[in-house]
């Protein structure tokens, strides 16, 4: 039998040896993979935007420039790593626009939900992003003095204000609400978005106006590892908006799921 455990060995080394390869080749990438984002906002937070993509550690690739079409060009300002975990890498790219001036004479919002990436070693790629919206500057028709808000990493935030006239609060939603309207709790002053004896709510000169959100998903719900930017708008009974809120929340990726997100995108079983 002692003659035989060379060969043993050499059979459980090379065996252990090709699962490591295995591992590594299930891991590696031939271009980044972009999560889903759904972003809905005004465009002056345009240059506060962030994409967020799975490349692998030892890749020199980044992307510099992502062009929605020959008026939006987004320039990338910085790249950083938000995560890690074996070979990938989960990465941010804080974008801005080349030139703003689209978006000073912008009349109508506008959705995209692509866009063709350049990259610093000559590589050009059209990817999808998941759904970005673009609204002109907000018009509040009413006075609002501001007068706090803030938000945590718990998923939750509140703000308020005083109106300076009287108005009527028709009604509150948020942004892609088929998509969340499960996990998007919302109070104005003290009262459920969803409640329908709330609203219409009348407020005159010199009350408050305030609220607070609850933004959270399940561990085991995919929807966590998305990029969110949601707007909270009350509007008028004449649909006119009185008061945007901003929900922002990063994806919840974390290194533990990277390998697990990149099999789910590729088409493999989810293991989550």
């Amino acid at each position: 039998m002692k003659k035989h455990w060379p060969w043993i060995f050499s059979l459980l080394l090379i065996a252990s040896w090709g699962g490591n390869v295995w591992y590594y080749e299930s891991q590696k990438l031939e271009k980044p993979i972009y999560l889903e984002h759904y972003y809905e906002i005004s465009t002056d937070l345009l240059s506060h935007m962030s994409i967020y993509f799975i490349t692998n550690r030892d890749s020199e690739r980044e992307p510099y420039q992502f062009r929605v079409n020959d008026d939006i060009v987004l320039n990338v300002a910085q790249v950083r790593t938000r995560d890690e975990r074996g070979r990938l890498q989960l990465r941010e790219a804080a974008v801005m626009p080349v030139s703003d001036q689209i978006f000073r004479n912008l009349e109508n919002s506008l959705r995209f939900e692509q866009a063709t990436v350049y990259y610093s070693d000559g590589l050009v790629d059209t990817v999808s992003l998941g759904e970005i919206i673009v609204h002109p500057r907000s018009q509040s028709e009413y006075d609002l003095e501001f007068s706090f808000s803030s938000s945590s990493s718990n998923g939750t935030g509140r703000w308020g204000s005083t109106v300076q006239e009287d108005i009527t609060v028709a009604s509150v939603t948020h942004s892609f609400p088929e998509l969340l309207s499960d996990s998007i709790d919302i109070l104005v002053n003290g009262k459920s978005y969803v409640d329908t004896t709330a609203f219409p709510l009348t407020l005159n000169k010199g009350d408050p106006l305030g609220g607070s959100y609850i933004f959270q998903l399940d561990n085991e719900d995919v929807r966590r590892f998305h990029a969110y930017q949601l707007m909270i708008t009350m509007k008028d009974e004449q649909g006119h908006i009185i008061n945007v809120q901003y929900i922002n929340e990063q994806p919840q990726l974390y290194d533990e799921h990277l390998r697990s997100y990149v099999r789910l995108r590729k088409g493999g079983e989810r293991e989550l």
